[in-house]
């Protein structure tokens, strides 16, 4: 009998979740309003996130609820899969981006903490309908999403579900207003929004905000088309400035879609700018491609990186070759490193030099670059840090370095008698 009553009892419980889950955003609204309850309001308030609007009726119940619960609507609103619903959906963006627009017309001086909490719903909100457009495909959206491109808050939304909705109309209107009015985000267009980007930049007679804000546009994906482009221009554009932002954006490329012939590119890559500005991103792809230290460096990198140590006339690509080399702790790395740290003409490299060393090999070599035995003969002489270092413990992995550091110069000191 016990058996039998606990069966029942579960086969109730499934068929009241079966029934709380067929509930209809009417319903949990309507309910919303009755009860009294705290712990059945946050129940309601949940389960609008587990809820897929089906109908017209669902989206409009579903924008009033959002201005209360909007996580919880927002969650919901992903859940829109039905094309013939795009309608009621650009109704109640319409009605979240108006939120906005009344915030905004106060000015920040005269907003109340209720203003700015409308204010951050209506955008999330609307940001949310906007994702939502952009997935169901309906290029009916596109006429009313055009009304929003000089929207400041919402322009970037906006530009980026057009370019999802494949309206190349409105790709060629933004990139004819780059660096003048609200801010566009191209992204939503793929490879082809880079392609025009680049044969805008390439155009003489840019002025400089326009030539900004194409630049801005330069960004990686997991595309491996998008990552080709992203290696010719690193290495191959005239303007170093394209070249830079190339070679940031193939950083994201590589690292969230690497293939066979990264490493290859990269050897070739370094070899041919270290001596320029593009050459730091270059290192640094090293240990993007490389897991930042968890996957073992290829035969020749280490080397190659030892070169780029040694000869690289730009000083932060030295820096990123120095801290490569320790975060994967390159023993045979060791000898130029000490070296680095005591002949090296910038401060900063010998720095990250000596750190790296450190890492290898735990301990700090005797001997340093005249200036900075001036400039922690000065340190160790300033009460503060006489106080802060009685305190710090070989227990501590951020002391470590910096009692290793005291050591040396201590020893130092003795050899030169000091």
């Amino acid at each position: 009998m016990n058996k039998l009553i606990a069966v029942i009892a579960v086969l109730l419980m499934v068929s009241n979740v079966q029934a709380q889950s067929r509930r209809s955003l009417k319903d949990i609204d309507r309910e919303l309003k009755q009860t009294k309850s705290t712990a059945t309001v946050m129940a309601l308030v949940e389960s609008i996130a587990e809820t897929s609007p089906q109908t017209v009726e669902d989206v409009a119940t579903l924008g009033q609820l959002m201005d209360k619960y909007p996580v919880q609507g927002q969650k919901a609103a992903s859940k829109i899969q039905d094309p013939n619903l795009s309608k009621a959906v650009m109704k109640e963006y319409e009605r979240q981006a108006a939120k906005i627009k009344v915030v905004r017309a106060k000015g920040n001086g005269a907003l109340s903490d209720k203003d700015r909490q409308d204010y951050l719903s209506g955008y999330m909100n609307s940001a949310a309908f906007i994702g939502v457009l952009a997935n169901l495909k309906d290029k009916s959206a596109i006429p009313m999403l055009r009304g929003y491109l000089q929207d400041e808050d919402l322009s970037k939304l906006v530009s980026v579900a057009l370019g999802r909705l494949g309206d190349t109309e409105s790709m060629e209107t933004m990139l004819k207003g780059m660096g003048t009015g609200a801010p566009v985000d191209l992204s939503g267009y793929g490879d082809k929004g880079l392609v025009r980007v680049v044969q805008e930049l390439d155009k003489p007679g840019a002025d400089a905000k326009r030539k900004d804000a194409l630049i801005n546009e330069i960004k990686g994906s997991a595309s491996l088309e998008r990552k080709r482009m992203l290696k010719d221009l690193a290495l191959n554009h005239k303007d170093s400035r394209v070249r830079d932002r190339s070679a940031l954006a193939l950083l994201n490329s590589i690292m969230v879609n690497q293939e066979p012939g990264d490493q290859a590119f990269i050897s070739d890559w370094i070899g041919r700018t270290k001596n320029d500005e593009t050459g730091y991103w270059a290192v640094t792809s090293i240990r993007v491609s490389h897991d930042n230290g968890r996957k073992p460096l290829e035969t020749g990198l280490p080397a190659l990186l030892i070169d780029v140590l040694q000869t690289s006339t730009y000083e932060p690509t030295r820096q990123e070759a120095a801290n490569t080399l320790g975060m994967f702790k390159v023993k045979e790395a060791a000898p130029y490193l000490e070296e680095c740290s005591v002949k090296d003409k910038d401060g900063k490299v010998r720095g990250d030099c000596q750190f790296a060393y450190w890492t290898i090999a735990g301990k700090i070599p005797p001997k340093f670059h005249p200036k900075d035995v001036e400039e922690l003969a000065q340190l160790y002489r300033e009460p503060y840090f006489i106080a802060a270092f009685e305190k710090m413990s070989e227990n501590n992995p951020d002391e470590r370095f910096t009692l290793a550091l005291r050591r040396a110069f201590d020893e130092y000191k003795k050899t030169q008698g000091k």
